[in-house]
């Protein structure tokens, strides 16, 4: 079974790393427009160079998921444009 984690903060090649080393196989990070916790092309070269795979998470808001079909609709498409 792989292991992995949520991660809001950004990573570097060091943190990366370390968790490559501590057995870890994947990490979930934010595709999000405009946020601190937004993943980056730098972030995702040094995941990717540690040897850690990304699942990749769309959220502008904890409650958004109550917008119904509509809400994923839009999410989906600025997901598909921020990815």
């Amino acid at each position: 079974m792989a292991k992995g984690f949520d991660c809001a903060t950004p990573l570097t090649t060091a943190t990366a790393t370390q968790f490559k080393s501590d057995g870890y196989d994947f990490v979930c990070r934010y595709l999000v427009p405009d946020s601190w916790k937004a993943l980056t092309k730098a972030e995702v070269d040094a995941i990717s160079a540690a040897g850690l795979q990304i699942v990749s998470v769309f959220e502008t808001s904890a409650g958004r998921a109550l917008g119904g079909r509509a809400a994923g609709l839009e999410d989906g498409a600025t997901a598909l444009q921020v990815a």
